[in-house]
Order: C-alpha cells, then structure tokens, then sequence
C-alpha cells in the first residue's frame, strides 16, 4: 500500500466533522468519546480525548 493512500486525519478535521454547537457541550465530547472507543476509532479517540482536555482545562475547544 502507498503511504499516499493512508487516510491520517488531521486535528482539524476530525473536530471540524463534530460541528461548532456540539463542541461546547463537554457531556457530548464525552459521549462521542465513548463511541469512537466502541467503533475502535483510536484516531479519533485520541483527538476527542484532546478537545477533552483543553475543555476541562478551560480553553477553547478547536483552538490551537
């Protein structure tokens, strides 16, 4: 397989599939967290558990 080929969503992408009015809801980033686990989406998983992070941590979530 060509490394060209291999689908590596980026940051923004995978926060950007969530929509701007969910990311606020920090019930809903747990939520979709808890499904990207079932689906074995560790990629996401992981991003989710960032946008989680900078939630709690009082920042903006999708700003850099």
């Amino acid at each position: 397989m060509s490394a060209s080929t291999i689908h590596r969503p980026t940051e923004n992408a995978a926060i950007g599939r969530v929509g701007p009015r969910i990311l606020g809801a920090i019930e809903r980033l747990w939520a979709l967290l808890a499904h990207a686990v079932r689906c074995h989406d560790h990629c996401g998983a992981n991003l989710l558990r960032c946008a989680i992070d900078r939630a709690l941590a009082g920042g903006k979530v999708g700003a850099l």
